[in-house]
């Protein structure tokens, strides 16, 4: 798997999934800022601890992770707290779960979420912070997806601007998905791991992670 290729195009999906949600729609109405205004939780714009910039958590479990009867988050919101900080970051849903058919490795159903989609500029990736996109496989039912199911792609800016994170096959990271309604319906779930830097081999852990989003 060619990473520069990846990078390149995680970041024109993103602008795709952007431009499809720019366009009229009333659902995207209805999506704006429910995330801030339904989660009850405050975001957190602060940055990773220096402490913790050298800990790999290599094998790190979610112990705490939500169980099938926990309390969903907002709607067509993603909630997850970042390392050792314990104050959720809460994201919005910029559309939703869309099929797409961009490459042999980039198919099946992507959703992207971010802090601030009026503020995201895709056209410079080192300015790019908090944003978390999935890409499932093309065949989705409710259970768990890991870092080394096919065609489970996770990528990952966070608050530092232009460090991009993703699945690494030594680091634990999985997604369970609670509900899927297929297109028109909604998707639910959780998910929590470690996901690692090619550009400077770094981790970061993500956990308590929620979401929920339309299918399109």
């Amino acid at each position: 798997m060619k990473k520069p290729a990846i990078i390149i195009g995680i970041i024109i999906l993103i602008g795709l999934v952007f431009y499809i949600c720019s366009g009229p729609d009333t659902e995207k109405k209805e999506e704006t800022l429910v995330g801030m205004e339904t989660s009850g939780v405050e975001v957190n714009p602060g940055s990773r601890d220096a402490e913790t910039a050298d800990d790999p958590f290599v094998g790190y479990e979610d112990t705490d992770a939500p169980p099938g009867d926990a309390a969903p988050v907002g709607k067509n919101t993603l909630s997850y707290k970042f390392d050792r900080d314990m104050t959720p970051y809460v994201y919005e849903a910029m559309g939703g779960f869309t099929r797409i058919a961009a490459s042999e490795e980039m198919t099946g159903y992507v959703v992207n979420f971010t802090i601030n989609r009026s503020g995201l500029n895709t056209s410079d990736a080192g300015k790019i912070s908090h944003v978390l996109s999935i890409l499932l496989p093309t065949v989705v039912t409710p259970g768990t997806f890991t870092e080394r199911t096919g065609g489970l792609i996770v990528q990952y800016f966070g608050p530092e601007p232009g460090i991009y994170y993703e699945l690494d096959q030594d680091s634990p990271f999985s997604i369970t998905i609670q509900e899927w309604g297929g297109p028109g319906g909604r998707a639910r779930g959780y998910f929590s791991g470690t996901l690692k830097s090619n550009q400077t081999s770094g981790r970061v852990m993500l956990h308590d992670g929620r979401f929920d989003a339309s299918i399109r």
